[in-house]
């Protein structure tokens, strides 16, 4: 499904591109992330130290909380930039680009299966201002929420 989004992007040759390319190969990376790599955490992780598996699941089960380094270092017992440096070896991206990554995902999944508010699932999805949401959504999928929903609502 993922390499077909990927062909059909490529061919039409959008200005936006780039962006959506981008996002689409993150979302590749997540969903072998989760479905290749099994092991009995939340978020499927086996590679790397204990402490990214715990943070990765952490991170997983608090979308909608407020994740920032300091913190979520603080729950591996690490330093932050020693923190910063093993998660963006391990896992191919820094952690501002993962949990916004992961909140789009939970976003773009919550407004195909939900009828809710719009800004509802957005602070469900950790988001706490509609407009940062927005910006953020239509940066990473090339439209906007509601578009994204009435394309599903077919």
């Amino acid at each position: 499904m993922y390499i077909d989004q990927l062909w059909e992007e490529e061919k039409e040759k959008r200005i936006d591109q780039r962006q959506m390319l981008a996002l689409l190969l993150q979302q590749i990376l997540l969903f072998l992330n989760r479905n290749c790599l099994k092991s009995e955490h939340v978020g499927h992780h086996n590679a790397g130290p204990v402490w990214i598996n715990q943070v990765l699941d952490y991170i997983e089960l608090n979308l909608e909380n407020e994740l920032e380094l300091n913190n979520l270092a603080k729950i591996a017992a690490v330093s932050p930039a020693h923190f910063s440096r093993v998660f963006k070896k391990l896992i191919g991206m820094n952690v501002t680009e993962y949990i916004t990554t992961k909140r789009i995902i939970m976003a773009k999944n919550l407004l195909q299966e939900q009828k809710e508010n719009i800004a509802l699932i957005a602070e469900q999805c950790g988001f706490n201002s509609m407009p940062h949401f927005y910006r953020t959504f239509k940066r990473l999928t090339s439209v906007t929420p509601a578009a994204y929903r009435s394309s599903f609502a077919k």
